[in-house]
């Protein structure tokens, strides 16, 4: 089974160059890495992502946007330009640790989610009407590219960023998907490095949080 992955990033060039050096170290043959580059007029980027391609060391393709789309549309644009078996979706914000690409190849098969981190019980925000909704969070997701056009990729409605790995884990169970977890060492998530935490990432988080009750609810 071949395995693509799938970098958005927008601007901090420090986190994406910290994660492809990890790629490097720590996987075993990568047939494709898709970096959707969100913020092309970034200089750091740009130089940075050339210097990568004349060292030949990871397989390195490029997708620059038009105009800022957000994580989540910058996302799906990179997942539907994959053509390899399988589809890891990492945040810029991920360290790995391990050989992703390997243990990918073990555990990912059709009808399967699997997450950096798979909650079953509350983190707070995916209790909705007294109902638990469990989730695979969206800084490391892996499916075969076969279950990423089931699912249709990230529903758009919660552009651009905030519940959309709640609502493809919903969609995903609602389709006779299970969630698995990578093993907790395979990888680490710094956290709101790209997308801060903050009043208006709090108030987006809500307004998607309502939209996901009128569709599920």
């Amino acid at each position: 089974m071949s395995t693509s992955i799938v970098i958005p990033t927008y601007s901090r060039f420090d986190l994406l160059h910290q994660l492809l050096y990890d790629l490097y170290q720590h996987c075993s043959l990568i047939e494709e890495i898709l970096i959707v580059n969100d913020k092309p007029d970034d200089k750091d980027v740009r130089n940075g992502l050339a210097w990568w391609k004349t060292t030949n060391m990871l397989p390195l393709e490029t997708i620059e946007t038009s105009e800022n789309l957000g994580f989540l549309r910058a996302s799906n644009l990179g997942l539907k330009a994959a053509v390899e078996d399988n589809v890891v979706l990492i945040s810029t914000d991920v360290r790995v640790h391990r050989d992703i690409i390997e243990n990918s190849k073990n555990i990912i098969r059709d009808k399967v989610l699997v997450g950096g981190k798979v909650y079953w019980d509350t983190t707070g925000w995916n209790v909705i009407n007294n109902k638990v909704f469990p989730y695979a969070e969206g800084w490391l997701l892996g499916m075969t590219n076969k279950s990423w056009k089931e699912l249709d990729y990230f529903d758009e409605r919660y552009a651009p960023n905030d519940f959309e790995d709640v609502d493809l884990s919903t969609k995903a169970i609602s389709l006779g998907y299970e969630l698995i977890q990578y093993t907790p060492d395979m990888a680490t998530h710094l956290g709101a490095q790209s997308i801060p935490y903050g009043d208006e990432r709090e108030a987006g988080t809500k307004i998607n949080k309502e939209k996901f009750r009128s569709k599920w609810l």
